[in-house]
């Protein structure tokens, strides 16, 4: 954690006087069942690098939107499910994400928590209101 971001002589931000940050790791854990191990198999290729782990968190391990993207449509065409693309916002890991196609289709909601309960408690939650085609890409 920094008090503050180093800046140039400009005011700009430094980004060479920032320390490499690695990606935290997921604790080691095995996929439960078939639905985990297709899963992990699906992020290790669209995350290009072997996600072993169901705890693996999408964002944390490089997720961003053109990734999730990619992530849902072979998710929904591999299982012949239905999930909605705020499924990987809510459901991060490999476990979840197993929990949600192992119930199928699931309705899409127009909120989406963008802090998790996991998160340090007596962080003030976060809501962002969606555009108008309700679409949960933009944020």
């Amino acid at each position: 954690m920094l008090e503050r971001l180093p800046l140039s002589g400009n005011g700009k931000l430094d980004r060479r006087a920032l320390a490499p940050v690695e990606p935290p790791k997921a604790r080691a854990g095995r996929p439960r069942d078939s639905v985990e191990q297709r899963l992990l198999m699906i992020w290790s290729s669209i995350l290009d690098q072997d996600v072993t782990s169901p705890d693996a968190d999408f964002f944390e391990l490089g997720g961003q939107s053109l990734r999730a993207i990619r992530l849902m449509a072979q998710i929904n065409n591999a299982f012949g499910c239905r999930l909605p693309m705020s499924a990987v916002f809510t459901a991060r890991t490999v476990e979840a994400m197993a929990a949600l196609v192992r119930q199928g289709e699931v309705q899409d909601s127009n909120l989406v928590p963008l802090r998790a309960a996991r998160e340090p408690q007596g962080a003030a939650p976060i809501f962002c209101v969606q555009p108008g085609g309700g679409n949960t890409l933009s944020y």
